[in-house]
């Protein structure tokens, strides 16, 4: 490694500290090694690791029960209730109604109605379930995003165990 400061000379003293020039960098280097090895012992206590993120998908408890054959059918919603928009632009019963209890119902866009409908809901309750749960973690930048609900979770086990009052946006 090149000394930025090769010019000067190793036994001059540094003024008003009585302490040589290269005492003054042998101390640096070893702040900055010590500075080195406690942000890596930082940064390997606080940042999952890849095996924790596998073997807490491993813990994830299996669903079981009548329903839980149900829950793969459930991603299927969103694509039936796209078709059925795409095909109430060919057909959406056509001048058709009925009568109940001598009230008429006209059926005329029904259809697309319940399409839209179903798929702002469908949209609406991802998004509220991604914002409340989701965990997510940028191995490019370090930025970690933490759903609202485990979010304030984790503020009350802070403020519970540390005793420090920590404000939420």
């Amino acid at each position: 490694m090149e000394d930025h400061l090769s010019d000067q000379p190793d036994s001059e003293e540094i003024p008003s500290t009585g302490v040589s020039v290269r005492e003054a960098r042998e101390v640096t280097r070893e702040r900055a090694a010590d500075f080195r090895a406690l942000l890596s012992k930082y940064v390997k206590r606080h940042l999952p690791s890849k095996k924790d993120a596998k073997s807490t998908d491993a813990g994830v408890p299996k669903v079981e029960g009548n329903h839980a054959s149900m829950l793969p059918l459930l991603r299927l919603i969103p694509w039936i209730l796209l078709i059925f928009f795409t095909v109430s632009f060919a057909w959406d019963f056509p001048e058709m109604s009925f009568t109940l209890m001598g009230r008429v119902f006209v059926l005329d866009g029904l259809m697309r109605i319940v399409a839209v409908s179903g798929l702002i809901g469908f949209l609406t309750n991802w998004v509220a379930i991604t914002m409340l749960f989701k965990y997510y973690f940028c191995h490019s930048c370090g930025v970690i995003a933490i759903g609202i609900l485990i979010n304030l979770i984790v503020f009350r086990t802070v403020n519970e165990r540390y005793h420090i009052s920590i404000l939420l946006n």
